[in-house]
């Protein structure tokens, strides 16, 4: 079952994963479908069942999504437009959409926290000046891995320091 393998679903019981499957809605695109433009107001949210989507903001390619993974949730879980434009990029996509009276209806307080983690880390603002070193987790002979923190948000990355000699990785 796709749903219990949407990381924000996990820690939903059979009953709730039961419920939640009975309110999703199976939508189909062909390749160059929008699903959303930036700016939109969100009335979704959704999980990719069959086939990849691509995200831009202002027309910049951002990321690809493909099955198993879901979109959509920062517009319905704020009441904010839609920060991005998400066209298939597949010759065909199968999407799960969740309307956001549902959504929020069927949102526990472990799936809310997860959602808000998830887009903390899709933040696309982050500069190495607003990351301070944490501890450093581990060194080869290529470079080093190091826990930073986020100055301001406190959310913690894994930053892979790569060694150059004269512009170049030896």
């Amino acid at each position: 079952l796709l749903a219990k393998k949407v990381p924000v679903f996990r820690d939903l019981s059979e009953d709730q994963i039961n419920k939640l499957v009975s309110m999703l809605v199976l939508r189909r695109y062909n390749e160059g479908a929008k699903v959303f433009q930036q700016g939109e107001i969100g009335r979704a949210f959704f999980v990719i069942s069959a086939g990849e989507v691509k995200v831009s903001i202002d027309g910049k390619l951002i990321r690809t999504l493909g099955k198993g993974t879901c979109f959509g949730e920062r517009a319905v879980l704020f009441d904010e437009p839609r920060s991005a434009t998400v066209e298939v990029s597949s010759p065909t996509a199968e999407l799960w959409s969740l309307d956001h009276t549902q959504f929020r209806n069927v949102l526990s307080k472990e799936m809310r926290e997860e959602l808000v983690k998830r887009i903390q880390l899709q933040d696309t603002t982050v500069s190495l000046k607003s990351l301070r070193h944490v501890r450093m987790i581990g060194a080869g002979s290529f470079g080093s891995v190091r826990l930073v923190e986020h100055r301001r948000t406190k959310v913690r990355y894994a930053l892979k320091r790569v060694r150059k000699e004269d512009g170049e990785i030896p």
